[in-house]
């Protein structure tokens, strides 16, 4: 009995570690904002917080040791607009006070949807606080709203953490 009850477990636990790597849903949480009619899925054990440094919501993953001096990130700005703009001028202008504010190298730029809306990314490597940084910020815009969703890693670490960046930004849904 005792060896039928160990193989029942690893079976689990073998199914556990398949399903987390896959990234399927069981391992996400949707996080949703009713009053800037957004929501979007970040990993489940990311820490979340709310209306920090200008974003609605910051995702950051979990320091693991305390050698991992970074936490890579995402987070939603919820932008008013005085008037309703095309997803090109928004991107445009958001792109501009990117390359004027940081330094910008190793840039690429790409089209996405989140569900039917669509979408338009940059990818850079800059520098901050001593830190080679790969960061992707994609925008979309509604009406007179805009949403930036932009992800951050340390720049060697970013082949690991691109297609989960795209996941989350692709998971954005805004009502």
């Amino acid at each position: 009995m005792d060896k039928r009850r160990r193989s029942f477990w690893r079976v689990i636990l073998i199914c556990f570690v398949a399903f987390a790597l896959c990234g399927c849903d069981i391992m996400w949480s949707r996080y949703t904002d009713k009053k800037k009619q957004f929501s979007i899925s970040f990993p489940l054990f990311w820490v979340k917080q709310k209306n920090k440094y200008n974003a609605a919501v910051i995702a950051l993953e979990p320091v693991i040791s305390k050698s991992d001096t970074f936490s890579e990130n995402c987070n939603v700005i919820v932008t008013d607009l005085e008037r309703e703009v095309q997803l090109g001028e928004f991107y445009e202008f958001t792109r501009e006070e990117l390359t004027r504010q940081l330094l910008v190298y190793d840039t690429l730029e790409g089209e996405t949807f989140a569900g039917l809306m669509p979408g338009r990314w940059i990818s850079f490597v800059s520098k901050y606080q001593g830190n080679n940084l790969h960061i992707i910020s994609a925008m979309f815009v509604k009406g007179k709203r805009a949403y930036t969703v932009t992800c951050t890693s340390q720049q060697d670490r970013y082949p690991k953490y691109e297609p989960l960046f795209m996941k989350i930004i692709r998971s954005l849904r805004v009502k």
